[in-house]
């Protein structure tokens, strides 16, 4: 028999404290015991036929060791289950009391505490009454011209000019090759062109232009090569060539302008998107914009309203799921550069550690906002049923054009659909929180900085561990 006692260490951590009885010790010490006996090899006796006592003496120290490991997974383990505490750590703490003075065979009871994390017991929660603010982005004229005119770009047409070379203005189409510069030996490997890019456009003389490829091919003609260096900034925005020098070869097809569609009726109507005027597509575009930006008010709304629960909330998040969370994210990470291109293989232990430091705030928030969801989608009654599974299922059909064959093989798949319930569930319920909330429409306060700043936050992680990575190649 056994006595069992439970202790609240924090939120999220137990103590568990089992006193066994001598007799269930002795069992299990005279077992463990009979059982070496069998194999044990002392010298003057053959192997497994030496006096138990003899045995027990000689084997002390591993008897010991052995009937702790019983006891544990015996005895401790089925004090656990009985309190209907759920482990959350990878290797509970496992300690025995007066260790060293204790012998484990039977002449006095044994004390086994167990040291573990657990789910913490949410028992209240704010959650009702949230005081958000609602700021859509109001949609402009100069939207409205900005779309256009992109639509414009887009339906122009390239005509090839007569007579002349090229001239700032011009758009090049041509075929580019290019060699990043090797830092082992300051050479390009010729052989084997890093950049391979065939047909593209290059408006000699736009501001998105890089001047060395302006510079290098005015005064070209069909059938021209050139050859040229170019030395990419620190900050560039293409991060494959941030910091990089390429030698470029460009095989010029053809030198033209780009001239766009007159902005009439005629055009909007060509467009096949069944615009009956000019004036019909500004309207339509319009509220598209108008949709939009609804659309991206709610998602930041719904953002807000987590922030508040998190901070009316603060309750403790077991280390474990943290540390499973930051895991989770730093493989996403590095598959993502992967797919970039970089060799994490080649990452140091210590960028790694680093990397995986950095991610630990963010898995925090994260799983603490999971908790908190889950407990307001317990207390709501919120469920997910077959309907919302094919709306949602739907709705990932129509954007990756899958077709009723894919559907249905994606539903099979039991871990896709788990995800896909939860993925629904925390969204019906974070819809819950905002009915629930006292939302005030505010006016849209156009902040450059504070855009370029939330941008950063949003990518932070990702820059600021890719940058670490790169140092380390």
């Amino acid at each position: 028999m056994s006595r069992t006692e439970v202790k609240e260490i924090s939120p999220t951590v137990r103590e568990v404290k089992v006193v066994i009885e001598p007799e269930k010790v002795r069992e299990v010490y005279n077992k463990v015991s009979r059982a070496f006996a069998k194999s044990a090899s002392i010298p003057g006796f053959r192997k497994g036929l030496a006096p138990l006592d003899l045995v027990k003496i000689h084997y002390k120290d591993e008897i010991k060791e052995r009937v702790f490991s019983e006891l544990v997974r015996g005895e401790v383990v089925k004090a656990i289950e009985e309190t209907g505490l759920h482990v959350l750590s990878e290797e509970p703490q496992i300690l025995l009391e007066n260790a060293k003075s204790s012998n484990l065979n039977g002449t006095e009871e044994v004390s086994i505490k167990a040291i573990f994390e657990v789910m913490p017991q949410i028992s209240e929660l704010e959650y009702e009454g949230l005081e958000v603010t609602r700021r859509a982005r109001p949609v402009t004229d100069e939207m409205i011209e900005e779309y256009i005119e992109s639509r414009r770009k887009a339906s122009a047409v390239f005509v090839p000019v007569e007579g002349r070379k090229s001239e700032i203005g011009d758009t090049i189409v041509a075929d580019i090759k290019g060699w990043f510069l090797r830092e082992s030996d300051n050479s390009f490997d010729m052989e084997n062109p890093d950049i391979e890019i065939e047909d593209i456009e290059i408006l000699l003389g736009d501001e998105a232009t890089k001047k060395e490829f302006s510079d290098n091919l005015i005064g070209v003609e069909e059938d021209d090569e050139r050859r040229f260096v170019v030395k990419y900034e620190e900050n560039y925005f293409q991060k494959e060539l941030a910091g990089k020098s390429v030698e470029y070869k460009v095989k010029v097809k053809s030198v033209g302008q780009v001239e766009l569609p007159e902005l009439d009726d005629a055009w909007a109507q060509s467009l096949d998107e069944g615009y009956e005027s000019l004036a019909d597509f500004r309207e339509k575009i319009r509220k598209r914009l108008e949709t939009i930006s609804k659309a991206e008010a709610d998602e930041k709304l719904r953002n807000a309203v987590v922030e508040e629960l998190l901070k009316k909330n603060p309750i403790e998040v077991p280390g474990t799921l943290i540390r499973h969370q930051t895991s989770f994210l730093l493989r996403d990470f590095l598959s993502e550069l992967s797919e970039r291109g970089v060799d994490v293989r080649k990452t140091d232990e210590k960028v790694l550690q680093q990397i995986y430091l950095n991610l630990m705030p963010k898995a925090e928030r994260q799983v603490r906002a999971a908790l908190i969801l889950d407990k307001i989608a317990e207390i709501e009654k919120i469920e997910v049923n077959e309907e919302d599974v094919q709306k949602e299922l739907d709705l990932i059909a129509r954007i990756n054009n899958l077709k009723e064959e894919e559907k249905e093989k994606l539903l099979q798949n039991e871990r896709f659909r788990k995800n896909l319930e939860d993925n629904i569930k925390v969204r019906k319920t974070i819809d819950r929180v905002v009915e629930k909330a006292k939302i005030v429409e505010g006016e849209w306060i156009e902040e450059s900085k504070g855009l370029e700043e939330s941008e950063r936050e949003s990518k932070s992680d990702s820059e600021e561990e890719q940058s670490s990575l790169e140092e380390t190649k």
